[in-house]
């Protein structure tokens, strides 16, 4: 049926609009991915530290979120002060996303509460009598213009002569609360007993309410499973509170590690949408120059962004989530498909200049590169595998991004991708404009020379070419990983300097959780509990001991079971509740904002004092920074076996569709070169490797191999033509076309654009995948076809093989028998062109058949 007119006319730019409606689409599907919290990215429900952070957050909730107040704790503390503090903590709770807040304010007025209930208990009656006629006598004096200090005095007479006979009871709990006056927001006496006691410094077991006498901090918990964009806007909320609150003398500045570490994550996919446009831009360029036809570079990419989609949706149905992990492995996968969209398109012009029919070619096209593509895809999908060995949710989503993303690929190009090239064939928006006769098969990059050296140089120069790979792989597995947020974030982040002012102010803003579990209330745990933050402060003067049940219900020595159960009855609920929780308590240090591994050293050495807790408690670290250190942990123990496990699963992969070890080790040539050549780079620049970029060697190497697939499969097809194998080697080089050049240099292209990133993370990923591809085909295209002549001189008898013999080759494969024997080519001289000598590329299917 006919297309309507308007649509033939203006096929191009609704060709345009079909790509970027894809790419839209692909973009929706990304954001309305589910988010994922950071902390489930670093370590998994299986692990200790992973268990620990989950059952933590349910129960206490996430990372804090800390508000600095900055100022003299006098004016801080003032009854204005204290005011204002319980209105901004009040405000702080209620906001969406918050479990919990503990401040300032909120703690004395509690203990005011506390110190109230307890009162009413002991005097009865009389005891509510007191307080009215105290609350009548303050609104009276203020009516009259009394200050407030002589409004809380004329209060507290009224109470004392309303108490009568039971006044000295009254005073003597007041001497017990270490007071004078009844307890309340504007008795400076009550406040600076209970915050200072008889020093003039804050007391040690509230330091992490009050760290030293010029700051406070208000603690703002949010609740368990927030993803990254849900805890950077309760950041910017907790933010506009603060800014708007009106505190006398005081600075207030917002900060804490899960914004810094939210903000990072969600920088990620925020930036490669940024880069996106001009990423396929940039590759639309590379494949014009290449293909010289708009429509067809507009058809290749719609296909890469329908692959693209496609993998989104299916992430998307598996609850991959939305990750920095799942977005980084969007360019892999449009990448993996332009190159395949290329390969498929390169095949389709072969054999139309060979004669074929636009149908027929488009169906031989496919038919002859679905083995390699398959083998393509499937050496992707085992690289994605491997790096679930590491046991960090970040590779293993990762993995299984690239694993979705390669199906994905390999699936649109061959099932849309012929009918895409026979209408554009159809409609003359993909035809040659030379004879086919006079046009080489590659066309502009069509016939590849690469220099050759003197014979004599020749060994000497694959000796040093090997010596250097095996170094770069070798040290590859040694770099460490960038554990550095300040390095691996962009300088002017605002979290990243509001956490850090608070460092500067505090001395930390991390937290180092310890998860217990048992009896965590019995005289053993408290007394062992009150121990433990002296015990840390001697580890590292930087530790700040948190909120500890132990110090909270105070005294000395070892208490009975009696005494503890009077404790906890008797201190405010309010100051348990950060740290007890049934029989699940939490124990908390607070970290300095540093490198990741020196956090991870301070957290070892706090966790060793943990190794014994007393009989039938368990402690666990946990939280962000115990997460964080497994993760790294995990990096660089396991990055030198996953190389080896993707090479082995990759090469098992080959053997078992090859049936031969040499030939399926040849393909990985190219490939180990690749990650080889990065790895040396790597060294030499002594650069640490961002934890995106440290799964590069299995997924560079998993990539690395369809190179190599497509010139062993040129070189497979030139020996099904006849040719020896010098003649066949040399073809396959000469021949390569844009099959290979073309698809290097347009994903490369893509890769480096992330070179302009803000990120340091995303500029090494690009810079670093560039090199290997680049490398991987100039490897594929010198060494492939030469070592797989190499190899068959060794094992098959010298000379051609003649088409037709169906002669069975040692290592198994059968020489396909095919009429008529044109020999043309045969010892050592190459075809004209496959338009003038026939198609030597659907002589075989990714191999010998």
């Amino acid at each position: 049926m006919p297309l309507p007119s308007w649509v033939s006319d203006n096929r191009r730019a609704l060709g345009l609009v079909g790509v970027v409606l894809v790419a839209v689409v692909a973009a929706i599907g990304v954001l309305r991915l589910s988010p994922t919290p950071v902390s489930q990215l670093l370590a998994g429900s299986g692990s200790r530290e992973g268990a620990a952070t989950e059952r933590q957050e349910r129960a206490f909730g996430g990372e804090p979120i800390v508000v600095s107040v900055t100022g003299e704790l006098g004016t801080t503390l003032s009854p204005s002060g204290l005011v204002a503090l319980v209105g901004l903590e009040g405000r702080l709770a209620k906001l969406d996303g918050v479990k919990a807040v503990f401040g300032p304010g909120t703690f004395i007025n509690q203990t005011i509460v506390q110190a109230e209930r307890l009162i009413s208990r002991q005097l009865g009656p009389v005891a509510t009598r007191a307080a009215r006629a105290a609350s009548r006598a303050e609104r009276a004096a203020r009516r009259n213009g009394a200050s407030a200090t002589a409004a809380t005095r004329a209060g507290e007479q009224a109470r004392l002569a309303a108490l009568g006979p039971a006044r000295e009871q009254f005073e003597q709990m007041l001497v017990r609360f270490g007071a004078i006056g009844m307890p309340s927001l504007s008795n400076r006496s009550y406040v600076n007993a209970v915050v200072f006691g008889a020093g003039v410094v804050p007391k040690a077991r509230f330091r992490w309410l009050f760290p030293d006498g010029e700051h406070a901090l208000i603690v703002v918990r949010p609740k368990a499973g927030l993803g990254d964009g849900e805890v950077l806007a309760l950041g910017r909320r907790v933010r506009a509170l603060a800014g708007a609150a009106k505190l006398p003398g005081a600075k207030l500045t917002v900060g804490g590690a899960p914004l810094v570490a939210a903000a990072v994550a969600h920088e990620v996919p925020t930036e490669l949408l940024r880069l996106a446009p001009l990423a396929l831009l940039v590759m639309a360029i590379v494949l014009l120059v290449g293909l010289r036809r708009r429509a067809t570079v507009l058809a290749l990419l719609g296909l890469a962004a329908a692959a693209a989609t496609l993998s989104v949706l299916l992430a998307s149905g598996i609850g991959l989530g939305l990750t920095a992990a799942t977005v980084a492995g969007l360019p892999v996968i449009l990448g993996l498909a332009v190159d395949y969209a290329v390969q498929l398109h390169a095949r389709h012009r072969e054999l139309r200049r060979a004669g074929r029919a636009p149908r027929q070619a488009a169906i031989g096209a496919r038919r002859s590169l679905t083995g390699v593509l398959g083998l393509s895809a499937g050496a992707v999908v085992a690289g994605g595998l491997v790096l679930h060995l590491s046991r960090v949710p970040l590779l293993e989503r990762l993995g299984s991004t690239l694993a979705i993303g390669a199906v994905a690929a390999l699936a649109v190009v061959l099932a849309i991708g012929p009918r895409v090239l026979v209408s554009l064939d159809a409609r003359g928006g993909d035809r040659e404009r030379t004879e086919p006769a006079a046009r080489p098969a590659g066309g502009r990059l069509g016939r590849l020379r690469l220099p050759s050296l003197p014979r004599p140089l020749r060994p000497l120069a694959i000796g040093a070419l090997v010596v250097l790979v095996a170094a770069g792989l070798v040290l590859s597995t040694m770099s460490k990983v960038e554990s550095d947020v300040a390095r691996l974030a962009p300088g002017d982040l605002p979290e990243l300097r509001d956490a850090q002012a608070v460092q500067r102010q505090v001395g930390s803003v991390g937290e180092l959780r310890i998860a217990l579990r048992g009896d965590v209330t019995s005289p053993a745990t408290i007394t062992w509990l009150r121990s433990l933050g002296s015990q840390a402060t001697r580890i590292d003067r930087r530790i700040v001991p948190g909120p500890n049940l132990g110090e909270i219900l105070g005294g000395d020595g070892t208490p009975t079971r009696k005494q503890v159960d009077g404790l906890l009855k008797l201190v405010p609920p309010y100051l348990v509740a950060p740290v007890l929780d049934g029989r699940q308590a939490e124990l908390s240090f607070g970290i300095p904002f540093v490198d990741g591994r020196e956090q991870a050293a301070l957290a070892e050495r706090i966790s060793d004092r943990l190794a014994d807790p007393p009989a039938g408690v368990r402690a666990d670290p946990a939280g962000l920074v115990a997460t964080a250190a497994y993760s790294l942990r995990q990096l660089e123990s396991t990055r030198h076996w996953l190389l080896l496990a993707c090479v082995l699963l990759v090469g098992g992969l080959l053997f078992v569709v090859r049936r031969s070890w040499s030939r399926a080790l040849v393909p990985l040539v190219p490939a180990l070169a690749g990650v080889g050549v990065a790895g040396l780079l790597v060294a030499l620049l002594d650069l640490r490797l961002s934890p995106m970029a440290a799964a590069l060697e299995p997924t560079g190497l998993a990539i690395g191999v369809e190179f190599g697939l497509l010139m062993e499969a040129r070189y497979e097809a030139f020996r099904a033509r006849g040719l020896d194998p010098a003649a066949a080697a040399r073809n396959a080089t000469r021949t390569i076309g844009r099959a290979v050049a073309l698809s290097a240099a347009t994903v490369a292209a893509g890769f480096l654009v992330l070179a302009a990133s803000r990120l340091g993370m995303l500029q090494q990923l690009g810079l670093l995948v560039a090199v290997e591809v680049i490398v991987c085909a100039v490897v594929a295209v010198w060494a492939v076809p030469r070592l797989a002549a190499a190899i068959e001189r060794r094992t098959v008898a010298p000379g051609p093989a003649p088409r037709g013999s169906g002669r069975r080759r040692p290592d198994g494969g059968d020489r396909p028998a095919r009429d008529g024997s044109p020999r043309e080519g045969e010892g050592g001289r190459a075809p004209r062109s496959p338009a003038a000598e026939g198609d030597p590329l659907t002589a075989t299917a990714g191999g010998r058949r």
